[in-house]
């Protein structure tokens, strides 16, 4: 089978240090581009913003083959051709992308010189995590009685802040990803929503900075 070529979006100077960023369930890459402004003035990173199979761009897995195991097979091919086989790189992964990045990590732990994860997924199966309550600090009724209750359940139930400059982001980097997923993919990867091996077991001691 021929490897899904991955839609990126690059920022950054082509000869500085690639760091991919791997976004979470539901979204596409736009969800990370929102921390570009970060590396402002830096030339020496080249931002990587992919999108995953059956997100945003980038055509789903085919149906005998798309778990999650199958889509760190296709991240670590797609960062081959991205970056160079032998060539050295970062990540820094959000939620599911979180796990994705550490499964990497485990993989190739020579050739990636760090690490950023954001609200990673540890533990794939729901039934064994523990999270923190959900609390919004300042609730904004006036803001979330306004919007359109097909655009906003996520940004209610899972976002702690309920600012207009939140809802701002949140339209800009967050729903065009909702509105391109793969919904049926995504039912598909939920089956099969599980890594064959503990990374950090695999890996033992990583030097680099996290």
């Amino acid at each position: 089978m021929a490897q899904l070529q991955p839609y990126c979006a690059i920022e950054g100077n082509d000869d500085g240090l690639p760091v991919v960023f791997v976004h979470g369930m539901g979204v596409d890459h736009r969800s990370l581009m929102m921390l570009d402004k970060a590396f402002d003035g830096n030339d020496s990173i080249r931002r990587i913003y992919l999108d995953l199979p059956g997100f945003g761009r980038t055509p789903a897995l085919p149906e005998h083959a798309c778990g999650l195991p199958e889509m760190a097979d296709w991240l670590q091919t797609a960062i081959d051709g991205l970056v160079g086989k032998a060539a050295p790189f970062a990540m820094v992964g959000n939620s599911m992308g979180g796990a994705l990045v550490r499964e990497v990590l485990a993989r190739e732990p020579r050739r990636v010189t760090g690490m950023a994860l954001i609200a990673p997924v540890v533990d794939p199966q729901h039934a064994g995590r523990h999270v923190a309550e959900h609390v919004v600090a300042q609730p904004n009724p006036k803001l979330t009685h306004s919007l359109p209750q097909e655009q906003v359940f996520d940004f209610i139930t899972m976002g702690v802040n309920q600012s207009f400059d939140a809802w701002r982001r949140y339209q800009r980097f967050i729903l065009p990803g909702v509105a391109l997923c793969d919904r049926a993919a995504c039912e598909r990867l939920d089956q099969r929503y599980w890594l064959a091996d503990n990374p950090e077991e695999m890996l033992g001691t990583y030097a680099g900075p996290v």
